[in-house]
């Protein structure tokens, strides 16, 4: 009876894995269709003027989001670490550490292109 359940439940997940690998080759075969367009059509723009000085150049747009990022993270992290240390070592229970406990849980499983593509929307 045992090795009977033990069988079926192996065929089972080899189906949910077939299906799965079925899946995202569903979802990568577009993206990596579009991007071997994009690498194709666009690799003949590409030029080394685009990096140097010029009318043309995207050194500007580039060496502003460096610093734009480098900012963020210059005050993004001290006031993460001192929120983290807070909460763990002096936050007394109550609904405002929960909810705030809740709301970081809920951060952690929502991937990062979600939020960054949906306007800070997770749904």
């Amino acid at each position: 009876m045992k090795a009977a359940r033990l069988s079926r439940a192996r065929a089972s997940q080899a189906v949910a894995f077939a299906l799965l690998w079925v899946a995202a080759a569903i979802v990568i075969a577009p993206v990596f269709g579009i991007l071997c367009v994009m690498i194709l059509k666009g690799a003949r723009g590409l030029t080394w003027g685009l990096l140097g000085p010029g009318p043309e150049s995207l050194l500007p747009a580039v060496v502003g989001t460096l610093y734009l990022v480098g900012l963020t993270a210059a005050i993004a992290a001290p006031v993460g670490v001192a929120a983290a240390v807070y909460l763990s070592e002096y936050a007394r229970a109550g609904p405002l550490v929960r909810a705030i406990r809740l709301a970081i849980v809920t951060w952690r499983v929502c991937p990062r292109w979600c939020t960054g593509s949906s306007g800070w929307r997770c749904s």
